[in-house]
């Protein structure tokens, strides 16, 4: 081989490897700004999210310090990003006294010393355990918002820690929410009481016109009786006795009527409760020839409000009655026993029970077996509502061949004070 002709082969060779090159620096090239692209569309991406979360994203790195401060933490913090991010940590807006108390609590939780400062906020999160509780935001201006904050280790893709966040939710509307839903709930019981105090109005006038006829009637045979002492001193204890009648129906009367804006928990027995009520059922269960008998085999204390109490129980006695007004045989027994620490009532009814089909729904609102004009269909979840807010459980009865609602309360220790 000549040469020349040697020299044009490695020439080709040579053209042939620039050319590759070229071609590989080209897709290179390509591959690079798509990478670009990528990353850029990424950092947009934050940005937007970051910008109109409608809750707080701060994070910091392993020292504290911030980092990120989104649009909404500016909103409710009233701080620019400017101003803290590299400058501050989250103490800058916290309480340090509420700090404190939750170091308190996390050292009692998690058995081990927490300090107190940034920390506290972490602690968890070091553990790899998501942390969540509600914290006091406090604004550039002094004022206080809630929220819901969780914070979590940031991580690379090695797994190394590098930062922490936090995002939080404002607490505030969720707080009115439930602010109007305690609102609701209190009207609906004030309502629920309204038509229970107009339904007994009738026979509460009829139960206390008996025993006034027996002071009156009495009070005219005083004079007769003047030298007569056995016979004056019987007038008087009968006067005295429809005096005592007429005593009791009322101070129940007033005591179920009182209404308060917001529940009273107090310790009381609630065997007291029940014989404050029985006298306001009578009537009702006079009219229509209804037996109500109690029988208690517990003298315990529960912590409740003493008139939502009392209208639980007058709600579920009237509504046995009503149930079974037809009936050839009539009756209302509650039954009060203890449980262990639980403090159990049962009212049952001589009817004979409600039917499978309806028993998930009878706690429903507006659900009613009553005719029509006859009921609401509130008293049941009312009752259920109150229960449910007093630690306790209202069910049927399984296994009863009557009618049986039983409630079961905690029991609350007599030397406990009341919280």
């Amino acid at each position: 081989m000549s040469f020349n002709s040697e020299c044009l082969g490695q020439e080709k060779v040579l053209l042939k490897k620039i050319s590759d090159l070229e071609a590989a620096l080209v897709d290179n090239s390509a591959e690079f700004k798509r990478q670009e692209q990528c990353i850029k569309q990424l950092v947009d991406e934050k940005k937007a999210i970051l910008k109109s979360a409608k809750f707080t994203i701060i994070t910091t790195d392993l020292d504290g310090i911030i980092t990120v401060f989104n649009d909404e933490a500016e909103k409710i913090l009233g701080y620019a990003a400017s101003e803290v991010v590299g400058r501050h940590t989250p103490a800058l807006f916290h309480d340090s006294v509420e700090v404190a108390e939750v170091a308190k609590s996390l050292s009692v939780e998690l058995n081990q010393e927490v300090p107190v400062g940034f920390d506290t906020f972490i602690v968890k999160a070091k553990m790899g355990i998501s942390d969540e509780r509600q914290w006091s935001y406090i604004h550039k201006n002094g004022q206080r918002t809630q929220v819901r904050l969780n914070i979590t280790a940031l991580r690379d893709t090695h797994g190394q820690k590098y930062g922490y966040m936090g995002i939080g939710k404002d607490l505030t509307n969720d707080h009115k929410i439930l602010a109007q839903l305690e609102f609701e709930r209190s009207k609906a019981i004030r309502n629920s009481k309204l038509a229970t105090l107009g339904e007994m109005s009738a026979g509460i006038a009829h139960e206390i016109n008996n025993p006034l006829a027996i002071i009156s009637g009495s009070a005219e045979l005083l004079l007769d009786f003047l030298n007569e002492p056995a016979k004056l001193t019987s007038k008087i204890e009968n006067i005295q006795k429809a005096s005592d009648r007429i005593s009791k129906i009322i101070n129940s009367l007033k005591k179920f009527s009182r209404t308060n804006e917001k529940s009273i928990y107090t310790h009381h027995r609630l065997s007291d409760i029940v014989q404050e009520v029985i006298p306001l059922t009578e009537p009702k269960a006079k009219r229509h020839d209804t037996l109500v008998l109690f029988e208690c085999h517990s003298n315990s204390l529960i912590n409740c409000d003493e008139v939502e109490m009392e209208q639980v129980l007058v709600n579920l006695i009237n509504n046995g009655i009503d149930a079974v007004k037809d009936y050839s045989v009539k009756w209302i027994k509650v039954f009060l026993f203890n449980e262990d620490d639980v403090v159990v009532i049962q009212v049952m009814d001589s009817g004979h029970g409600i039917p499978e089909k309806i028993r998930t729904k009878i706690f429903e609102p507006f659900f009613t077996t009553k005719k029509n004009g006859e009921g609401t269909g509130l008293g049941l979840s009312i009752v259920k509502g109150i229960i449910d807010e007093h630690n306790a459980t209202i069910a049927i009865l399984e296994g009863s061949p009557h009618t049986c609602f039983e409630l079961r309360f905690p029991c609350v220790k007599e030397n406990q004070n009341a919280p």
